[in-house]
C-alpha cells in the first residue's frame, strides 16, 4: 500500500514541476505528458486501488473525498505536499532512529567495551589482592626471617661455641691422658718430690672416702690384698693419706717401706724440709719422710726391719720389735729401738735417744762440727758413728766415711743398697 502512495508523490511532483507552495498549480491539464503518464501508469495498475491507498493513508477516518475535480486535484495536491513534508520529518525521524541505533549500537559495543574492561579492572583488582596476599606473606616473611635471623646468629655463635667447645673437650683429652700419665707417675713420687698438682687424684685402692683409708700396709693385708706395689693409706691420727710402697712377701708381709736405695739415682744430701716431707720415687730410691714416719710410729707399737745389701750383692737383715720416732718439736728423736734380731748386727742401738740432723739443722752430739756435713747425709746422729744409711752413694771402687755404713755388719765399707721397713706390732 505505501508503494502506491509513492507512486502517486512522485507523480504529482512531475505534474507541478518544482513549484514553490505560494504559486497556483494549474488544473491537471490532459495535455501534460508527465501528469498523465503518471496518472496512466497508475490506472493501468487500477485507478480506484490508488485512490482508496492514499485515502487510506490520508484518511484513516475513512473520510470522504473524490480526486475527480480541480478542486479535489487542488486538494490532494496541498494533501500531496503535506504527505510529502510529513515523509521528509519521517525520513528525518528514520534518519535520527538511525543515529540512535547506531549510537545505541555504538554505546552496546562500548558497553560490551567497558564490560570488557571491568571484567578485566575485576581480574586486575584479584590479581592485585592476589599480589597484596603475596607482599603481604613476602612481609611476613620478611619479619619472619628477621625474627630468625637472630637465631641463626645466636645458632652460628653456638656452632662457633661449639667448635670451640669441641676443641677444648679435644684439649682437656690431651690433657686428661696427659694427667692421668703424670698421676701414674706422681702416685710415686714422694713429698716434696711430687709436684703441686700430684696429691689431686691419686689412684684409690680401697674407698673414695678419706677416712675409709687403712692405717697400714698390714691392714691392707688383712683386706685381702696380699701383691706388693703402692697403695694410699692414711696412719692413725693423721690428717691426710698418704702414697706407700707395700712389701706384701718378706717376712709375713704388710710392711710399710720408709727408705729405699740401690742405684745412687736419687741425691739423698738434702735439706730438713726435704727429710721431714719425704723426697724420692716409690718406684726407685726415696725417703717417706720423717712427719709420716712419726705419725706411723707414735700412736701404735710398730717394728723396723732394715735390709743390706753389700757389694757382693748379698743382703743381710736387723729387725727391731720396738720402734718409733718424736715430733719436730722433739726433732723427730729417735726414742724407741729395741728388740733386736738379724744377721747385720746391731748399728741402731748407739743412736737411740738421738735427734734428726741434716746439715741445715743440727742436733747431733758432735762438739767438732755437724756430722750431716761431715757424712754428706742425714740421720740420728749421735757422734757420727755407728750407721749412715742415707750418706753419699759410693761406686764398689770407692770407699768413704761419708758413704751408706752399717758399722756393725762392714765396719766403714760401702755397702750397695738398703731398706727399712716398719709395720705395726703384735697385731
Amino acid at each position: 500500500m505505501i508503494s502506491w502512495v509513492a507512486l502517486l508523490l512522485i507523480c504529482a511532483k512531475f505534474a507541478v514541476g518544482f513549484h514553490s507552495p505560494a504559486e497556483e498549480v494549474p488544473a491537471a491539464d490532459p495535455n501534460n505528458v508527465k501528469f498523465r503518464k503518471c496518472v496512466d501508469f497508475t490506472a493501468e495498475g487500477g485507478a480506484n486501488s490508488w485512490k482508496q491507498d492514499l485515502k487510506t493513508f490520508l484518511y484513516p477516518e475513512n473520510e470522504a473525498f473524490d480526486l475527480g475535480t480541480k478542486k479535489d486535484n487542488d486538494k490532494f495536491r496541498m494533501m500531496s505536499l503535506a504527505v510529502v513534508d510529513k515523509l521528509n520529518s519521517l525520513q528525518e525521524y528514520a534518519n535520527t532512529v538511525k543515529n540512535v541505533s547506531d549510537k545505541l549500537n555504538s554505546l552496546q559495543e562500548y558497553e560490551n567495551t567497558l564490560k570488557n574492561v571491568s571484567d578485566r579492572l575485576n581480574s586486575l583488582q584479584q590479581y592485585e589482592n592476589t599480589l597484596k596476599n603475596v607482599l603481604d606473606k613476602l612481609n611476613s616473611l620478611q619479619e619472619y626471617e628477621n625474627t630468625l635471623k637472630p637465631v641463626f646468629d645466636k645458632l652460628n655463635s653456638l656452632q662457633e661455641y661449639e667448635n670451640t667447645l669441641k676443641h677444648t673437650f679435644d684439649k682437656l683429652s690431651n690433657v686428661q691422658e696427659y694427667q692421668k700419665k703424670v698421676f701414674d707417675k706422681c702416685k710415686y713420687l714422694v713429698g716434696k718430690s711430687q709436684i703441686p698438682f700430684c696429691g689431686l687424684n691419686p689412684e684409690q685402692p680401697f674407698s673414695e672416702t678419706e677416712h675409709a683409708y687403712p692405717s697400714s700396709c698390714k691392714e691392707i693385708l688383712k683386706g685381702g690384698k696380699n701383691k706388693s706395689g703402692v697403695y694410699i693409706i692414711k696412719p692413725k691420727r693423721s690428717g691426710k693419706s698418704v702414697a706407700v710402697l707395700c712389701d706384701m712377701e718378706t717376712k709375713g708381709g704388710g710392711w710399710t717401706h720408709i727408705q729405699k736405695r740401690f742405684d745412687g739415682s736419687q741425691e739423698f744430701y738434702l735439706p730438713w724440709g726435704d727429710y721431714k716431707f719425704g723426697f724420692g720415687d716409690l718406684m726407685g730410691e726415696f725417703w717417706i719422710g720423717l712427719e709420716n714416719i712419726h705419725l706411723m710410729t707414735a700412736f701404735e707399737s710398730s717394728e723396723l726391719l732394715v735390709e743390706l745389701t753389700d757389694t757382693d750383692k748379698k743382703n743381710y737383715y736387723a729387725q727391731y720389735s720396738s720402734f718409733s720416732i718424736g715430733n719436730e718439736k722433739d726433732g723427730y728423736i729417735l726414742n724407741k729401738i729395741g728388740g733386736f734380731s738379724g744377721d747385720a748386727g746391731n748399728s741402731l742401738i748407739g743412736h737411740y735417744n738421738q735427734k734428726f740432723t741434716t746439715f741445715d739443722v743440727d742436733q747431733d752430739q758432735d762438739s767438732d762440727g755437724n756430722c750431716a756435713q761431715k757424712r754428706e747425709g742425714a740421720w740420728w746422729y749421735n757422734n757420727c758413728i755407728d750407721s749412715n744409711l742415707n750418706g753419699k752413694f759410693m761406686t764398689e771402687e770407692k770407699y768413704s766415711l761419708r758413704g751408706l755404713i752399717w758399722y756393725s755388719l762392714k765396719k766403714y765399707e760401702n755397702l750397695a743398697g738398703s731398706r727399712m721397713m716398719i709395720r705395726p706390732f703384735g697385731e
